[in-house]
């Protein structure tokens, strides 16, 4: 098949200027082709490359070294970059994400190999440590809202849930980000008190850490239905899986 898929390219492509007008038009179609086209047929062809890419990329984050993080990243990108999803099939981006490793950068620009902050997140200037256990992130594309699930030892078991609205960006793999909610769940993952105000604090004093029209972004930079990766806008990178495992913070909905 793959050969038979071969040599009806080199056809296409080959056939002379003056040619048969089917042939000339079919190619002429293929020279067009969208970034999601080109996307669905890099994944198609590169199947093994993936599963290897991204099986060399957990073991990267299980390491927690800064630098192996953002070579898998690197080499992830490069395998097969993101398309427009957000503006043809953004249900790619739904679902419940366990983040497998971030380097967290503190403003635009830094150097995260050096100066980067492995297993923290950064959200509008909210620094949280990840090194206890793995955050989860949700995505609900369907009430344009994303959220951070964040576990931890103290104080017998608990998890923060950090909130907010999000919209397409400046294209169709950047996501803008307005974080509106803070919410602290007890061992029995029940919700012990919620604190928006922590946010509405926040973008008052330190507007800076904002992106323009006041969201922090998150863009996708590569995508397939088992992993995420994803660059901030204050230049963090994040790893992430696909995983199946149900929420049970209740109230569930964010």
């Amino acid at each position: 098949m793959t050969r038979q898929l071969g040599a009806l390219l080199v056809l296409l492509v080959a056939a002379p200027a003056g040619g048969l007008n089917m042939l000339d038009g079919v190619r002429k179609l293929l020279l067009k082709r969208d970034s999601a086209f080109l996307y669905q047929e890099k994944a198609l062809f590169m199947p093994g490359a993936n599963a290897r890419t991204e099986a060399a990329a957990k073991t990267a984050c299980a390491s927690g070294d800064r630098a192996a993080i953002l070579k898998a990243v690197d080499d992830l990108e490069a395998v097969c970059v993101a398309d427009d999803f957000l503006d043809t099939d953004a249900a790619r981006l739904d679902g419940r994400w366990r983040l497998l490793a971030t380097v967290a950068g503190r403003k635009p620009g830094d150097d995260l190999e050096n100066m980067g902050r492995a297993n923290a997140v950064n959200a509008s200037g909210l620094v949280l440590d990840t090194s206890e256990k793995l955050p989860i992130q949700a995505f609900d594309v369907a009430r344009s809202r994303v959220a951070n699930e964040i576990g931890f030892d103290a104080f017998g078991g608990c998890t923060v849930r950090v909130s907010g609205g999000f919209r397409r960006g400046a294209n169709g793999r950047r996501a803008d980000v307005l974080f509106d909610n803070l919410e602290v769940f007890g061992s029995g993952d029940k919700r012990l008190f919620s604190a928006g105000w922590v946010f509405s604090l926040i973008n008052a004093v330190k507007p800076d850490l904002r992106g323009e029209g006041g969201e922090a972004w998150l863009e996708t930079t590569y995508l397939s239905p088992t992993m995420r990766c994803g660059r901030g806008n204050k230049g963090s990178v994040f790893v992430l899986e696909k995983t199946d495992e149900p929420c049970a913070l209740d109230p569930a909905a964010f």
